[in-house]
Parts: structure tokens; C-alpha cells; sequence
């Protein structure tokens, strides 16, 4: 809200070495009550933001002489603390501190802190005199011009001053900050180049009674500075596609058009845009601005723009291009059983990283054993490692067999697919046949049922029974597992089955023991045998095959 009071003043003078671009205030609670500047606060977001022309915050007496000032009240008890702007004609308009539904100085904001910053421009290159009053404490800190920073030279003594201002952390020139009536602080300082300074004044409003902050040059308030008249040109020249969550390189060269030739503009502050996310690069000594954005919309069109919002100098200028989000690359890669025995169930397990190292969450993978009208699917959710899993219970023709994992692109990353090799075996329904552990490599033929197993049979731990046939009645565990026991009657008698699979878990041991008419072992080894024709369950039609995977070691 702008309040036109008739009030008189000395005119504003047509010209000065110091004036203040627009000032961004930034308002926030004080639940301490402090008088000093209470940094804390910063972490919540301000109670409002506005927009002032100068810091003439509650004025103390003899700080500005206005015109036709009629009311008592508009004085340094003013709440909301209210911005005197000179006028041309003498007078001043008041602006008070208020938005959101909030007010400077009263409600939750009775005592409030606040940050203001803008831009102080500087005619000539040498000593300027600035004072601060304030009511409570005030911390003034000045950033630098490109390289050129300005330095205190002298002054008012600082109390309590931080290491530097509080949000942009510029180096401090000058402080109060305490509790403390409406008091002027003189700041001489040094500025090497003629040229824009960046400005944080932060204040801290406590314990009732007085509320007051102004930034004064030579008796009277800095004043605004006039409109800018060079004009300026802004060039996109940074990446113009990126995929998904991959780093985006944009950048923009701002130039002072206004001069022949163009000239590049220094430290000022470019927004770049892709889409609807944002950052901030500063220009450098070229003119260049740049920062790094991760894309997080989908893959397709969208623009990418640079923009300079314009200061005391310089006037805005923006520029924008079309910008191609890609989709994100990705490998998927099976992780899960390869070897799976029928009538059981298997996990099916697969991984989706992006480029090849960082996990890919919550994305859906199915995998598929088998293939035709046999396949069997199932699906799974990549998880925080980039894993998904899902359980299948086994019904696929015996033998060799694939199984596949497949991402369906959903926008963001590509499709991906992998696929392995899988062999379906199958357990005996009761018991196992067994071979010896010297002839169990990939590829080895082996004999796991007749009547001259013993002799057909190499063993590490010496010579087996002849009159075991080579099948375990009796298994420890069912199914059986590396380090198991098994455990047989002698003969014909043990119960082989009728039929054989084509590819059969077989046991392996190191040493076949017999007491009485009971043969015993215990497990080393769990192999899968590819079975020849020829089997019977007499001893007399012996079993052979060969070894083609193994599926455990004790």
C-alpha cells in the first residue's frame, strides 16, 4: 500500500555520489525479543517480502525534513514502520511495511527482524561517508564490485559485529548490534571503482517503544537512483538438450548495448530457466553467467531462457531457445537363479542402474522364464539399490531355457532388457541318486545307478561298498542341500524310481560308509545330470549321463 502524505522537505538534491537501487526487504519473526540479529530465523521463510525505493524507515527528528507533516503519529512510533520516499516537489510518500496479511511493528511482527538488500551505486572511485540509524541493532555489510571490494576505512565504534552480513555475507562496514535508542552510526568507507556495490542491511526491532532505520549520505537519506539508460542484450549460449537427471550446462553472456561496440556487464545476476526449475549464475569479467541444472520432467520439449531483471544502470533483457530433454540412459542387468528345479519356487531378480552406476527407484521390471506358451512372468519394483525381485513358481519343459528382465520406458528413462541362460532340472519325489566326488566337473560323463557303481565311481575318501547301487532312499533334508546327510538299504532294495528325469539332481559325496545293511554319506556337492536313455531300476540297466550344472559346494 503507498500512503500520498502532504508532508514538506528539502528538495532532494539533482545529484550525488551514492545512490540505492530498488531495496527487497524481507521481514521475519523475533521470538527472542532480541535487540541483536538472531540468525536463526533465517531458516524458516520470511512472514512477507516488498519493495522499497529507499531505507527511510521511521526517520528520528532532524534525519528528514518533510513538508506539511501534520500527524503526530507518523514519527519514529510509527508501527508499521513505514519508508519515507522524498519527493521531487518536497514532499514525501510513505510506504509501510506490510504484505501477506502481515505488518512490521504490530501482531505476531510487533518485534521483528528484517533483511534488506540492493544495489549502492557509486560515482567516482574514493572515500564515502555513510550513516546508519537504527533503532534496535543494525548489522551494514558491502559486497564487491567484480573483484573491487570495498574497505572500512573508519568510524563509529562496531558493537557485536558478525564475521560478515547474514544471508549474503558480505563483509561487515558497520554494526550496532544490540538493543539501542535511535543512535547514528558513521562508516567511512573505500570504494576502489566507481561502479554498482552489492548491499545487505539487516535489522533487529525489540522490546517496544522506538522503531526506526535509515541509510543516510551527507545529512540527508541515500536517494533512488535514477531510471537506467544503458540498455542490454542477453544470448542463451549454454546446452541445448540434456537427458533426464543428467547435468545441464546453461549459461548466457550479457552485454551493455548501449555502447559501440557492445560491452560485456560484470557481476550481476542472470536467471537461467529450463522449464519450469531455475538457477542463478553471476556474469564474469566476459560477461558469462552459468550454472548447472539436473532436468526432472519427462523427456520432450522445452525452453530454455536466460534473463537479467536490470538494476540502477543497466535495463532488463532476456532471451530464451527450445531445449530437448532426452531419455535417460539405463542398463538392466539379471541377477536372479539360473538354474531352477520344476515344481519349485525360484526368485527372479534383476538390477537398473543409470549410467551404469547410480540406482533407478520404483521403476516396474518383468521377468519371463521360458519362452512360447510356456513362458511364466512375474514383476517386481526396483527398490532404493535399483533391485527388483519377484517370485515364480517353476512349471517349464525340463532342460535348457532363458529367462529375460525388461524395462518398459515411462517417460523418463529408455527402455532396457536383459536376458541369461537358465536350465530347468527337476528333484526325484523321494530320495536321490549319488556320485563320487572325483568325477563331478562340468562336462564329465558319470554312472549314478547300476550294479557296478562301485566300481564306476571315484571316491576321495577311498573305495565304496559294491553293494551299494548308487540311489539314497533316505534323505536328511528333503530336498537335500550341501552338507546334508543321506542313508540307503543295500541292493536292488534301496527304491529307485521307475523313470528318470532328462535332467536330474544328483548328489555327490566324498565317502559312501556301510554298517550293517544300511549305506550312508553325507553331501558335498549338488550337480545337475543330463540322463542318457537306457535307465531301469534294475541294477542290471544301469544309469549314466553327464554333468552339466552344479548347483552347490559344502
Amino acid at each position: 500500500m503507498l500512503w500520498a502524505v502532504a508532508v514538506t522537505q528539502s528538495s532532494v538534491a539533482a545529484a550525488t555520489p551514492v545512490t540505492i537501487g530498488i531495496v527487497q526487504g524481507a521481514f521475519y519473526l523475533n521470538p527472542a525479543n532480541s535487540g541483536s540479529f538472531d540468525k536463526s530465523v533465517l531458516t524458516s521463510p520470511p512472514a512477507f517480502t516488498q519493495q522499497f525505493p529507499v531505507i527511510g524507515f521511521n526517520p528520528a527528528v532532524g534525519t528528514l525534513t518533510c513538508s506539511n507533516i501534520t500527524d503526530p503519529k507518523v514519527n519514529v512510533y510509527t508501527r508499521p514502520i513505514t519508508d519515507f520516499v522524498p519527493n521531487p516537489d518536497g514532499t514525501c510518500s510513505l510506504i509501510p511495511a506490510m504484505a501477506n496479511g502481515s505488518q512490521a511493528g504490530t501482531g505476531t511482527l510487533f518485534n521483528f527482524q528484517a533483511v534488506f538488500t540492493a544495489d549502492l551505486n557509486v560515482a567516482s572511485p574514493g572515500q564515502i561517508t555513510l550513516t546508519v540509524s537504527s533503532d534496535d541493532g543494525f548489522v551494514l555489510g558491502i559486497g564487491p564490485q567484480g573483484t573491487n571490494q570495498p574497505t572500512r576505512i573508519s568510524g563509529t565504534t562496531m558493537v557485536n559485529p558478525p564475521v560478515s552480513s547474514f544471508v549474503k555475507l558480505y563483509p561487515v562496514m558497520g554494526a550496532l548490534n544490540q538493543g539501542t535508542a535511535p543512535v547514528p552510526n558513521d562508516m567511512t568507507i573505500n570504494f576502489p571503482v566507481a561502479g554498482t556495490y552489492p548491499l545487505e542491511l539487516d535489522y533487529t526491532e525489540c522490546c517496544g517503544g522506538y522503531l526506526s532505520l535509515t541509510l543516510g549520505f551527507n545529512g540527508t537519506l541515500v536517494p533512488p537512483a535514477p531510471p537506467s539508460t544503458h540498455t542490454t542484450a542477453i544470448t542463451y549460449a549454454g546446452d541445448l538438450s540434456a537427458d533426464f537427471n543428467d547435468p545441464a550446462h546453461l549459461s548466457a553472456t550479457l552485454q551493455d548495448t548501449s555502447v559501440s561496440p557492445a560491452a560485456p556487464v560484470s557481476n550481476e545476476a542472470v536467471t537461467l530457466n529450463l522449464g519450469a526449475q531455475s538457477c542463478i549464475g553471476t556474469t564474469d569479467s566476459a560477461g558469462v553467467a552459468a550454472c548447472t541444472l539436473m532436468p526432472n520432467g519427462a523427456a520432450g520439449n522445452y525452453s530454455a531462457s536466460a534473463s537479467f531483471a536490470g538494476d540502477a544502470t543497466f535495463q532488463a533483457s532476456s532471451a530464451s531457445v527450445p531445449f530437448v530433454v532426452t531419455l535417460e540412459e539405463d542398463s538392466l542387468t539379471y541377477t536372479g537363479a539360473a538354474n531352477v528345479a520344476n515344481g519349485n519356487s525360484t526368485t527372479m531378480s534383476g538390477n537398473l542402474p543409470e549410467d551404469g552406476t547410480t540406482p533407478v527407484m520404483g521403476r516396474s521390471i518383468v521377468f519371463t522364464l521360458g519362452s512360447g506358451a510356456a513362458a511364466q512372468s512375474c514383476a517386481g519394483t526396483t527398490n532404493s539399490a535399483g533391485t527388483a525381485a519377484c517370485t515364480i513358481g517353476v512349471a517349464q519343459p525340463l532342460g535348457p531355457g532363458t529367462v529375460t528382465a525388461n524395462f518398459t520406458s515411462d517417460g523418463f528413462y529408455r527402455s532396457a532388457s536383459a536376458a541369461a541362460s537358465a536350465l530347468v532340472y527337476e528333484n526325484l519325489s523321494s530320495g536321490a541318486f549319488v556320485i563320487g566326488d572325483n568325477s563331478t566337473s562340468l562336462g564329465s560323463p558319470v554312472n549314478f545307478w547300476g550294479a557296478r557303481w562301485a566300481a564306476g565311481n571315484s571316491l576321495s575318501g577311498g573305495l565304496a561298498p559294491t553293494s551299494f547301487k548308487g540311489f539314497a532312499e533316505s534323505l536328511g533334508v528333503t530336498p537335500a542341500t550341501c552338507g546334508s546327510t543321506w542313508s540307503t538299504d543295500t541292493g536292488n532294495s534301496s527304491g529307485p524310481p521307475a523313470i528318470v528325469p532328462s535332467f536330474v539332481a544328483v548328489l555327490v559325496t566324498s565317502t559312501v560308509s556301510q554298517t550293517g545293511s544300511v549305506v550312508s554319506g553325507t553331501v558335498s556337492e549338488i550337480v545337475v545330470v543330463s540322463t542318457n536313455p537306457g535307465y531301469l531300476n534294475d541294477p542290471g540297466d544301469p544309469g549314466f549321463g553327464t554333468v552339466v550344472a552344479i548347483l552347490c559346494h559344502s
